[in-house]
């Protein structure tokens, strides 16, 4: 641990930014991914919208919300130390759509 740190001091300012803003996204993107998956099961919980298997394994709201925190988190943690490469698939259809309207048809409404 001491030789991470020792890197870590060495490393430029900039670098060190740029190192701490990095993983504080790794930690954002797994925070939010989380929180949403777990909002998810709590609502279709709570709208008994549960299929089988879910609910086999859940019985409460705590346990819809533990279901919901652990829902593909392998996933999940690899995605957040690859977002910015896949930010691009997920950016690229948004600025198609938008920089690509069909034009709005005007409706003449006479009363």
């Amino acid at each position: 641990m001491t030789s991470v740190y020792n890197y870590y001091i060495s490393m430029s300012v900039p670098a060190r930014i740029s190192t701490q803003a990095y993983l504080g996204s790794v930690l954002a993107y797994n925070f939010w991914s989380s929180y949403s998956n777990s909002k998810m099961y709590l609502d279709k919980f709570r709208a008994k919208k549960l299929t089988a298997n879910e609910n086999r394994d859940i019985q409460d709201e705590w346990s819809a919300v533990r279901y919901g925190a652990s829902f593909k988190f392998i996933e999940r943690f690899f995605d957040s130390f690859i977002w910015p490469i896949t930010l691009t698939k997920d950016i690229v259809p948004w600025l198609v759509l938008t920089l690509n309207r069909l034009p709005e048809v005007e409706h003449n409404t006479t009363s």
